[in-house]
């Protein structure tokens, strides 16, 4: 991302760790979670371009934010 990160950086070298590992052994599927608007998918959009600048192909999801929706 062209923006400054700010924050997470723990968490960001732990994903970024789980990502290293899981390109040189077994695969890895990382879950995150937490309140609203506490930037998790900044967070993962992080993670996202470290782990394609390394050569991995890399697939996310989120749920649906509608009232109703089911639990992810």
């Amino acid at each position: 991302m062209s923006e400054l990160f700010v924050g997470r950086q723990l968490e960001l070298k732990r994903l970024w760790s789980a990502a290293d590992e899981a390109l040189t052994g077994p695969r890895r599927v990382v879950v995150l979670g937490g309140e609203p608007d506490i930037g998790k998918s900044r967070l993962i959009c992080e993670l996202e371009c470290y782990a394609a600048n390394q050569g991995a192909m890399v697939c996310w999801s989120r749920s649906r934010e509608a009232a109703g929706a089911p639990v992810y």
